[in-house]
């Protein structure tokens, strides 16, 4: 894989340890607590700020799934009632917005096309009679047929002409 791949690629993220020292003030928090109740600190902001890297890397590669998945996930790290999770969750509404157009866009011309599922799947397996038109082929077909006849009569040059066309026709 090359190492361009690699750098588009989010590393996976691992949860946190609990933390019971906010990481501001050193005021001692219960177990669950998502902000100082002095500072008003985040006490998971390294690992949100890591949420949205990976996140922001996922837009970009328009991954929006998974990006989406990443918000929702930082959505659970964030206390209900603060600005930072309004705004985690406006972005996970555009991001659905942006999903539910590309899906109503996929099914639009979904349903255009639907019709002419038969004719191309026609089209897809008469491939190989349409090819029997191309000049280069049957000029390079007859040349050999009359190049066999020539060489050994018309009977010959027919039948092996054809056993050669059979012959590429399965390929």
């Amino acid at each position: 894989m090359p190492a361009s791949a690699l750098q588009n690629e989010p590393a996976p993220i691992t949860p946190p340890m609990p933390v019971n020292s906010c990481p501001m003030c050193s005021h001692w928090l219960p177990d669950g607590t998502l902000a100082c109740p002095d500072c008003k600190a985040l006490t998971y902001g390294k690992y949100l700020s890591e949420l949205a890297f990976s996140a922001q890397q996922l837009e970009q590669s328009q991954r929006w799934a998974e990006a989406r998945a990443r918000w929702e996930q930082a959505l659970g790290w964030l206390p209900s009632d603060t600005q930072q999770a309004a705004s985690v969750a406006q972005h996970v509404a555009a991001i659905d917005a942006r999903l539910k157009a590309e899906e109503d866009a996929k099914a639009k011309w979904t349903r255009r096309l639907g019709p002419l599922a038969p004719v191309a799947l026609f089209l897809m397996k008469a491939k190989s009679l349409l090819l029997l038109f191309k000049l280069k082929f049957l000029f390079s077909f007859l040349i050999y047929l009359g190049l066999y006849w020539a060489l050994f009569g018309l009977p010959f040059a027919i039948g092996f002409t054809f056993s050669i066309l059979v012959h590429e026709m399965g390929h």
